[in-house]
């Protein structure tokens, strides 16, 4: 580190020495310019109650006292914002910490009213949902009452939605990120209009060459539900004065959303198989999730594929959400956008401007 004295002399010294040296002014004047959520590393007696919680928890295997501070820190951010990002290298302890985030705030929960619910979603990759099972019940065991239940199908989220049975307690359902972004049988729509517009021609003339003629008549167009654009060639709907129907298939089998307004054209077949997410996103109560832990959650990034549907489904029947990673940056800020965009969608388009000035 260097800076400049009197006579433009260049003065080097040591970071480290500077810091530690420098290290409460620094403290303080970081603190008054951010002052974090999180008071307890300062102010310890204001996380007494949930240090007694975090403390019980801890009959069976104890969390180390930075992974305790982390988890009270995130637990600030999530009082604050309903969302946060977990993020430490392989071997911090993430899984334990998520199960410590998800009962402290059950018992939160449950001591207000012990015959209410608290309903935690875990969605983990295909290989750690069995860890995540274990480790609950390694931690939790003679601590608090739990129902695990390991997703399966979409009917194992009945409880969650108006037509299932209400499930008291602890409930921590835990799915599989393949079983959750299961792909269904279902078909392109669009919205067929029968128009008077004007179309263009290839006919040929006198010398036989061909010309492009503009020509007026009735012509099936094509149009997106949601907002009306024309989604391909619109064709003939009479020729030489008799009626032609429109076509079954017109557009293309790769077309899965409009290019305009880039809905989703494809909806689900009536019998044919559906996800848990997508089932959830249909008939969850709002608000059914009380707590969603997403594991390895830079796996999400992507713009629009299957599994990052689910993810954006399932935090819209969410009331708090926890992504859990140790490599939440890949070098692109896209890495990292379209996940805070589904963690944070009404922040995001406000400060986008895409929201009304009036709306939420």
């Amino acid at each position: 580190m260097s800076f400049l004295q009197k006579g433009n002399k260049v003065k080097t010294i040591n970071l480290s020495k500077f810091v530690g040296e420098n290290f409460k002014s620094l403290q303080k004047a970081t603190i008054a310019s951010k002052a974090p959520l999180f008071k307890g590393v300062m102010n310890p007696l204001l996380s007494n109650e949930d240090v007694k919680i975090l403390t019980a928890m801890g009959k069976n295997i104890p969390l180390l006292p930075l992974q305790v501070q982390k988890v009270l820190a995130s637990a600030a951010s999530l009082d604050e914002h309903s969302r946060v990002i977990y993020s430490g290298d392989t071997g911090i302890g993430k899984t334990i910490s998520g199960i410590a985030l998800a009962f402290l705030y059950a018992v939160r929960r449950l001591q207000l009213n012990p015959k209410a619910s608290f309903n935690t979603v875990v969605v983990a990759p295909p290989h750690l949902v069995k860890k995540w099972q274990n480790e609950a019940r390694r931690v939790l065991s003679d601590v608090i009452q739990i129902n695990i239940i390991e997703v399966r199908g979409y009917q194992d989220f009945d409880s969650l939605t108006k037509k299932g049975e209400f499930l008291q307690g602890f409930n921590l359902f835990v799915v599989s990120k393949m079983k959750n972004a299961a792909s269904y049988r279902s078909k392109q729509v669009f919205v067929v209009k029968q128009l008077f517009s004007e179309f263009e021609t290839e006919e040929r003339d006198a010398r036989n060459r061909k010309v492009v003629m503009k020509r007026k008549g009735l012509r099936w167009h094509y149009t997106c539900p949601d907002c009306g654009a024309s989604l391909c060639t619109p064709t003939p709907a009479k020729v030489n004065g008799e009626k032609v129907a429109p076509k079954a298939e017109p557009l293309s089998k790769t077309q899965t959303s409009c290019r305009k307004c880039e809905a989703s054209l494809m909806q689900p077949i009536s019998g044919g198989k559906i996800s848990p997410a997508e089932y959830l996103g249909r008939y969850g109560k709002t608000g059914c999730i009380d707590m969603l832990l997403v594991d390895e959650i830079h796996e999400e990034k992507e713009r629009d594929t299957l599994r990052s549907k689910a993810f954006g489904q399932l935090v819209s029947k969410s009331k708090k959400v926890v992504g859990l990673t140790g490599t939440f940056l890949g070098g692109y800020a896209s890495h990292a956008f379209y996940t805070l965009f589904r963690m944070f969608p009404t922040l995001f388009k406000k400060d986008l401007g895409v929201m009304k000035k009036t709306g939420g």
